[in-house]
């Protein structure tokens, strides 16, 4: 099965950074995992306005979930064995400190450029914009987790699951 991975973070690169969101979803569009989580505790106490004017999630709305480790360990769980595809692989992966045990990683970012071929590292929202996706239909906006798996797997699906 594929299955679709996106997270939000409260910056660029871990550990200095950490996620406080994560969704995973199936080839049929189905939420395995669409959760907040709470970032380490350096992260708290600094706080990530850049990354939150992008997302919208603050300190405040994490507090109480469950702590980032605990949602890469079910992370870690639910794509054993599985094919997984994540736009912009390399950047969500780095948030994960050992490799997922996918069987299979896809970056749909790298796969995008290969397959639009005349635009260099194309954002999520542009590819999406490229194939006529309605993040309406899901009403759940850019940048955040679900919303950007589903995105992902719209990309991905026009891509490669076309008939």
């Amino acid at each position: 099965m594929t299955l679709y991975l996106d997270t939000e973070t409260t910056g660029l690169k871990y550990p200095n950074d950490d996620l406080v969101e994560v969704a995973l979803i199936d080839e049929d569009g189905q939420r395995l995992l669409d959760t907040l989580c709470r970032p380490s505790e350096h992260c708290m106490l600094r706080g990530w306005a850049t990354a939150q004017s992008i997302h919208g999630i603050g300190p405040d709305q994490v507090a109480d979930a469950p702590p980032s480790d605990e949602v890469r360990l079910e992370v870690e769980r639910l794509v054993q064995g599985q094919e997984l595809v994540i736009y912009n692989a390399r950047f969500d992966l780095g948030f994960f400190s050992s490799p997922l045990p996918a069987n299979d990683v896809n970056c749909a970012m790298l796969a995008a450029q290969r397959f639009f071929d005349w635009y260099k590292w194309p954002k999520l929202v542009e590819a999406a914009e490229w194939i006529g996706y309605d993040w309406d239909i899901e009403g759940i906006p850019p940048h955040r987790a679900a919303g950007d798996a589903l995105a992902t797997r719209a990309v991905w699906q026009y891509m490669f699951v076309r008939e």
